[in-house]
């Protein structure tokens, strides 16, 4: 139900500024723009995210960790309105911090959202590499069950649009997926 999460992460928002607690209000703006973002609210979205990433970051130019997830949001509002190259500095932005401060599963995400730019703009063999390089970190760092999940579906979606059937296929054989399968509740990640 995203009307209630928003309406949710809104609180969360007033009641983290009223609190005194910035970093907790960040967070909960990052998820409000989210979710405005999830609803096709992509204004809204981007005037959250702009004024969360004002409030993260600090008087001398610092920014705090939390500002790799504002970053990724802003580079997907850039990139749904087609303003590639905005949406690639966001990314590479979000990339850097997020390097910087060990946060795997957003370098992949950011790694990910490169791909699409760069596939957007037509440099194919630039998408293929950042695909790799974000499959590399799939594959070789622990992430939650629903990240990496939330990932893999975009690296699946990245090879089909590329006409790489062969890498889907084999992901698919190896978690032994089938479309007549029964999605139960312990396997729905996997599908």
């Amino acid at each position: 139900d995203l009307e209630g999460a928003g309406a949710t992460y809104r609180e969360a928002v007033r009641i983290s500024a009223e609190a005194g607690n910035p970093s907790m209000a960040i967070i909960a703006a990052t998820n409000l723009g989210d979710v405005l973002l999830a609803q096709g609210c992509q204004h809204q979205a981007a005037q959250i995210y702009a004024e969360a990433l004002a409030q993260a970051t600090q008087p001398d130019g610092g920014r705090a960790p939390l500002v790799d997830r504002i970053l990724c949001g802003l580079s997907h509002v850039s990139y749904a309105w087609n303003h590639l190259e905005d949406a690639a500095e966001q990314a590479s932005e979000c990339l850097a911090v997020s390097t910087q401060w060990g946060n795997f599963d957003m370098q992949a995400g950011a790694w990910l959202l490169l791909a699409q730019i760069e596939g957007a703009q037509g440099r194919v063999d630039r998408s293929l590499e950042a695909i790799q390089t974000a499959k590399r970190l799939i594959d070789t760092v622990p992430m939650s069950g629903r990240r990496a999940a939330g990932l893999e579906g975009v690296l699946m979606g990245l090879w089909i649009q590329h006409g790489e059937l062969d890498s889907p296929a084999e992901f698919v054989a190896t978690r032994h997926l089938s479309p007549a399968d029964e999605i139960v509740a312990a396997r729905e990640l996997d599908y």
